[in-house]
């Protein structure tokens, strides 16, 4: 049947073969595309039990304007988790979201000096940001705030009423706007469950580290020794009692395999974090969290940093990050300038859904047609 299928196959010189498909075929194929829509090209998979992968991405902070720097892990995130689904896997795609930890007894301590109600629950994450960069303004001529901000986030993880009802109402609305840019994006997750969903798990994980005899005592803090992996230890309590960021990815990562038996994990995190998980990977081979079955496959999927001007580093604290809406409806305003050069005849309504179209996907490509490993410096 070859002649149904190509038009011509012809040599063409410096060791290319051009191969044509014949107008029968295409319109054919055209066909099945139109007629499968989204599930074109979708692995079909008999087995009930499909293989589960966990990707986890973009993940921000709470109380934070989501900013350039987390384009990256979003859009490849959701890109391989994309990938993943049209090869037949069942993929969980997980929001990890950052709503736990010192930056939020920092951020109380600057809502209760210096916030005002009316002012945050009009405009919550333009507020909130403002506060919490004021309050590493105020840090250098008064660094007694640092201390105060782990007092009121120590008052937080023991069930403070009041800072827990601040912290309810920081995460409600944040989720909100987060909610918003993602949907304009056209990414979605399966969970956004955040560090603060294993609070209760810390303690049983801190047990269950030293009755392995995985722990020792420094200095008051509880770390553990990685030597034999060629790591540096790593702090899994401070000598305060309170947990760290490190303490509740175990728990996580502990949830996550006990929850789902994945075949394969992937943290779509910066590189920066490399050093993180080689600790957490090696932390997981030492207490078999799997229980004797098959340890899932752990992948850290590197990318480089968004910078800013002369290569520096953006940063909320420092007020420096661009803002994520920032960006998408600049994007969006250069398409309709793009379109209206055109003769296009586009209803209003047509040309306004047309240019968020092209401003999502502009913003989209910019990313993925770079090497994921190399910076970016962000340049209007």
């Amino acid at each position: 049947d070859d002649a149904k299928v190509f038009d011509r196959i012809e040599l063409a010189g410096g060791g290319f073969i051009n191969i044509r498909l014949s107008p029968e075929v295409i319109k054919e194929e055209l066909k099945r595309i139109v007629k499968a829509g989204s599930a074109w090209g979708r692995v079909k998979t008999k087995n009930k039990h499909k293989e589960t992968v966990i990707v986890e991405y973009s993940a921000p902070n709470i109380a934070k304007p989501m900013h350039v720097g987390h384009l990256r892990s979003t859009i490849i995130g959701d890109a391989i988790a994309n990938v993943y689904e049209f090869l037949g896997y069942g993929v969980v795609r997980w929001n990890y979201l950052g709503d736990w930890g010192t930056q939020f007894g920092k951020l109380i301590v600057a809502y209760k000096l210096w916030g005002k109600r009316r002012e945050v629950a009009r405009n919550p994450i333009e507020e909130l940001e403002k506060l919490y960069v004021r309050f590493h303004k105020e840090l250098k001529d008064n660094p007694a705030l640092e201390a105060e901000g782990r007092d009121e986030f120590k008052k937080l993880e023991t069930g403070d009423k009041k800072n827990r009802k601040l912290w309810r109402w920081f995460k409600k609305e944040s989720l909100k706007e987060f909610n918003r840019v993602y949907n304009r994006l056209g990414v979605s997750f399966s969970t956004q469950i955040g560090e603060a969903f294993y609070e209760k798990e810390l303690e049983g994980i801190i047990n269950l580290l030293k009755e392995e005899k995985l722990t020792q005592e420094s200095e008051g803090a509880l770390m553990i020794e990685l030597e034999r992996f060629d790591l540096p230890p790593v702090m899994i309590r401070k000598s305060d009692g309170a947990t760290l960021y490190f303490t509740r990815e175990v728990a996580n990562l502990k949830y996550r395999i006990e929850e789902y038996e994945p075949k394969r994990i992937l943290y779509v995190v910066a590189n920066e974090q490399t050093l993180h998980f080689n600790q957490l990977f090696a932390v997981a081979k030492m207490l078999d969290l799997a229980k004797g079955k098959d340890m899932p496959e752990l992948a850290h999927v590197k990318f480089g940093l968004v910078r800013g001007e002369a290569g520096k580093k953006l940063s909320t604290r420092e007020g420096t990050a661009v803002k994520l809406n920032e960006l998408l409806d600049r994007s969006v305003k250069l398409s309709q300038e793009a379109l209206s050069t055109r003769k296009v005849d586009l209803k209003r309504s047509e040309a306004k859904e047309t240019a968020e179209i092209l401003g999502m996907g502009a913003v989209k490509y910019n990313d993925l047609s770079q090497h994921p490993s190399g910076d970016i410096v962000f340049d209007w």
